[in-house]
């Protein structure tokens, strides 16, 4: 059977296998280099919504300081800047 096929399609076969071999593994490393990709930019949206959410929580303890200060106060002291806090 082999010996009536071409020296050239021979060859292509005796190829097709590793080049079969190569392209299964490349598209391995591509997917799971997508995944990684997916993954780097799910944690940066989280650090990003951690900075907010830090900011925020700052913002909420000035201002319950001030607000602390302003009643221990009776309101002698912070009354300007209280409004500007909230």
């Amino acid at each position: 059977m082999l010996r009536n096929i071409p020296l050239s399609a021979k060859l292509l076969l005796i190829l097709a296998c590793p080049m079969l071999g190569f392209l299964w593994l490349a598209s391995l490393y591509v997917a799971d280099s997508y995944a990684t990709l997916r993954q780097m930019e799910r944690t940066v949206e989280a650090s990003v919504a951690a900075q907010n959410v830090s900011r925020l929580i700052t913002a909420l303890q000035r201002e319950r300081g001030a607000s602390g200060v302003y009643l221990g106060s009776q309101g002698r002291t912070m009354a300007r800047r209280l409004p500007g806090m909230r």
